[in-house]
């Protein structure tokens, strides 16, 4: 018996691989089948070991029966599209509209794309960290690459990476090792010295709670079935920028508009408690500090994450950044944030009912700008 995970999974993969089997095969590849093409293509990635590993979350359940409802109806948006001319029926059908609900599978293709990453992360349980990169790289894939031979398998190795090397370092496979033997084997492994500013950002992200030990079970889920060298080197390099802090305990509450983020070129890292994100910019200061612009870095807050009274901005400008800061919290509880009337690079939202002012905020970062305003008041 599978369970209803695994169905889902399983759907989601053979979906996946459908609707690339027929863009591979059509012959009209404009840039929104393109796009479809290559945000199906990492869906169809990610969601493979899920088809033979557990897993117990709800949040990853409800994206999998999500992504299964968007796929199917791509599929059947495409072939409609494919047989408008020669199906005496669908030449009726009105081309415009199909376009239309085309686009409308894409967007939710890639939202829920970044649904599914966020849920295989599982930031929202634990007070680390997490990356969405700028448009998660799917339109950025060229038309040759993505219609490359696709149908061999993508299913994981019986031995996935990580599992060999702790295998080869750590004699007798024990269940957690001190972050001193993970870091002397990381860098045997790796055949050059892991320096401490990028270390202390692993750290973040394996050792959230600062126990002095990785557990092999949190080290197996970080790298899960991706390539080792490139997530380390991910999550202990200098982040991408332009960057975006979010600092909010909703972590998947947010990841539409963490999506639209990304679209316009900017790099977000999410940040699931205050004492997280004090952790990360401790770690990241130096290289903060050296990019304190507006069209560089930017920081989001959800008040509920402070006390009723505490301000949202103060430590920031105490660790002297310069950033802007947008304040987001819920009508009822927008008085809690007119100190941002006192700094003039803040601002206050209202979550849920300020759409086009986050849009401007992050639309402004990602076009390089410093001056823009919109969003620089009190309920903006």
């Amino acid at each position: 018996m599978y369970t209803a995970h695994e169905v889902h999974a399983r759907d989601v993969h053979s979906l996946a691989l459908c609707v690339m089997d027929f863009v591979a095969e059509y012959d009209e590849r404009n840039s929104l089948i393109v796009q479809i093409f290559n945000t199906t293509k990492q869906i169809h990635t990610a969601v493979a070991p899920l088809v033979i590993h557990e897993s117990t979350t709800m949040t990853l359940q409800h994206s999998l029966s999500s992504l299964k409802t968007i796929l199917a109806s791509t599929l059947s948006h495409l072939e409609m599209w494919s047989h408008r001319r020669s199906h005496r029926l669908l030449s009726l059908y009105n081309p415009w509209l199909l376009v239309h609900r085309l686009k409308v599978d894409r967007k939710h293709l890639m939202e829920q794309y970044v649904r599914l990453m966020v849920a295989l992360q599982g930031v929202d349980e634990v007070q680390g960290y997490n990356f969405i990169s700028p448009a998660l790289s799917l339109t950025s894939l060229g038309v040759t690459e993505a219609f490359k031979k696709h149908v061999e398998s993508v299913a994981p190795p019986p031995n996935p990476e990580a599992k060999e090397f702790w295998q080869k370092y750590f004699e007798g496979e024990p269940e957690s090792v001190d972050i001193r033997l993970f870091r002397e084997a990381l860098s045997k492994w790796s055949g050059e010295k892991l320096g401490e500013t990028a270390y202390k950002r692993l750290l973040l992200r394996l050792d959230p709670d600062h126990t002095g030990n990785i557990q092999f079970s949190s080290f197996l889920e970080f790298v899960r079935n991706g390539k080792m060298e490139n997530i380390i080197r991910s999550y202990s390099a200098d982040p991408p920028l332009p960057l975006l802090i979010w600092i909010d305990e909703a972590v998947h509450a947010n990841s539409h508009k963490v999506f639209e983020a990304t679209t316009y070129g900017i790099t977000v890292v999410q940040l699931a408690s205050i004492s997280s994100a004090k952790a990360w910019i401790a770690a990241n200061y130096d290289f903060l500090k050296q990019n304190d612009d507006p069209a560089k870095i930017r920081f989001i807050c959800q008040q509920v994450c402070y006390e009723k009274d505490e301000d949202g901005i103060s430590y920031l400008r105490d660790q002297g950044f310069k950033a802007p800061v947008l304040i987001s919290t819920s009508r009822t509880n927008m008085e809690w944030t007119k100190y941002v009337e006192k700094d003039a690079m803040a601002g206050s939202v209202a979550s849920g009912h300020s759409e086009s002012v986050y849009q401007a905020y992050v639309s402004a970062m990602g076009e390089g700008k410093v001056d823009d305003g919109r969003w620089r008041k009190y309920d903006a």
